[in-house]
């Protein structure tokens, strides 16, 4: 039995003895106060076997040297990384070695009390003591099975720690000194039938005591166990959520990236390569080539630096969903010229991360397509709340285009959007034609209250 003994039991069993050393203390000053004599040769022995208990029961420090480690090597230094106090002991001598002797004592003890009691005062004697205290032979046996309850203490502790096996152990030793005892009786105060159907009464409660003990903690460590099991899968599952997080938003930066900042250095390699060979030929169209790359170089820096800004800060974290909303499409409305509409109904008090994530980052998406590609006039976008979920609705009238055959799918980020989708488990419908603008719709599962 090497088991560390589990949160509280320690002090359970401190309170059980602490409990029958004061009542050991008050039936001493009883009989002084009624008789004027103190009781020792009855309340004697009880007094000592508590006092033995909770000294074993007392946190003593574990090992000599407060400053060397558990084999009597120094501790070592302390550092920021080990930031340790030699001089604090941290261990205890009452674990697991010692708690299985203390249970057995606690069985032993109210065994032996009976024996000496019975031993060294014949019951003639005990009667006429009572006599002079004014007690009754049934107080008496009543206050006896009292402080045979305390045996039950043991019993329920080494089967809440050690199980089955604690049980079916301190039932047997219990029943083993009940049988071993019985050569010490007095004569005078056995009756053999009696007192062997007394102890199978006494042994088979403390059997069934035990055993429901048991099933009850059994119960408690699979139920913890479980639970357990559950917060680690949880915690693997949200660890994943996050990689896959991370590894969908480095690969918008990298598309987005490619659609802004790359075309644009593209874009003005091939016009310096042109003014250089206009510049001998036509310097007045090598001059409009070079303005014409400048301005394509701007471009790709305005790009870089608000995929840079939109690094830095989260305006979600600012300002909130429907906030950060409303601020995108009104700063698009004031870049691009465009006449603008939000409109957000009301919305759960407490979104998901990845949801909240996923909306916004759809929406930016729709909205710098319908900046760069759509040419478009009008842009309104709705958010509400119904029985179905999250609905996001971003419509435009601008040139549109064959989603079917789009001929380039990473410009207008169409891999991105259900690729976030699929990350929630949200539906995404993507509507366009020719000449007729494009209608973006996000269908999140997630109802909130």
């Amino acid at each position: 039995m090497n088991e560390t003994p589990t949160p509280g039991l320690l002090n359970t069993f401190r309170l059980a003895v602490g409990l029958k050393l004061v009542a050991s203390l008050l039936a001493l000053l009883i009989g002084y106060l009624v008789i004027g004599e103190w009781l020792f040769q009855r309340w004697g022995l009880p007094l000592v076997d508590a006092a033995v208990l909770m000294l074993l029961l007392a946190p003593w420090p574990k090992g000599g040297d407060r400053g060397t480690g558990r084999q009597g090597e120094p501790m070592p230094s302390p550092t920021p990384l080990h930031p340790y106090t030699p001089t604090r002991p941290h261990k205890y001598i009452t674990t697991q070695r010692h708690l299985p002797l203390t249970l057995a004592l606690a069985i032993l003890f109210p065994q032996l009390e009976q024996v000496v009691i019975l031993r060294l005062q014949p019951e003639a004697e005990q009667l006429q003591a009572l006599a002079e205290i004014g007690w009754t032979i049934n107080e008496v046996n009543v206050l006896q099975a009292e402080v045979i309850m305390f045996m039950m203490v043991p019993v329920v502790l080494a089967s809440w720690q050690y199980g089955r096996r604690g049980t079916r152990l301190s039932v047997a030793w219990a029943a083993l000194l009940y049988l071993l005892a019985t050569p010490f009786m007095s004569p005078a105060t056995l009756a053999l039938p009696a007192y062997l159907l007394a102890g199978a009464v006494r042994i088979g409660l403390l059997g069934l005591v035990g055993f429901i003990v048991q099933a009850l903690v059994s119960l408690q460590r699979r139920e913890h166990q479980a639970l357990e099991a559950a917060h680690r899968k949880l915690a693997e599952q949200q660890a994943a959520m996050e990689r896959l997080a991370v590894s969908q938003e480095r690969n918008r930066l990298a598309r987005e990236l490619h659609d802004t900042l790359a075309h644009s250095l593209s874009g003005a390699a091939v016009q310096l390569q042109a003014v250089g060979t206009l510049l001998k030929v036509d310097p007045a169209a090598a001059a409009s080539e070079l303005a014409e790359a400048q301005r394509e170089i701007r471009h790709g820096l305005e790009e870089a630096r608000r995929s840079i800004g939109a690094l830095r800060a989260s305006p979600l974290e600012d300002l909130g969903l429907a906030e950060a909303l409303r601020q995108r499409v009104g700063s698009l409305g004031e870049r691009a010229g465009l006449r603008t509409t939000c409109t957000i109904g009301e919305l759960p008090a407490v979104l998901p991360p990845l949801v909240e994530q996923t909306i916004y980052r759809t929406t930016e998406e729709a909205l710098l397509n319908a900046e760069k590609y759509a040419q478009a006039s009008e842009l309104h976008l709705s958010l509400a709340n119904g029985a179905d979920g999250l609905t996001l609705i971003i419509r435009d009238d601008g040139a549109g285009f064959d989603v079917a055959s789009a001929p380039r799918p990473g410009r207008f980020g169409l891999a991105g959007l259900q690729e976030r989708a699929d990350l929630i488990g949200a539906k995404l419908t993507i509507a366009s034609r020719p000449g007729e603008g494009t209608v973006v719709v996000l269908l999140c599962g997630y109802v909130g209250v």
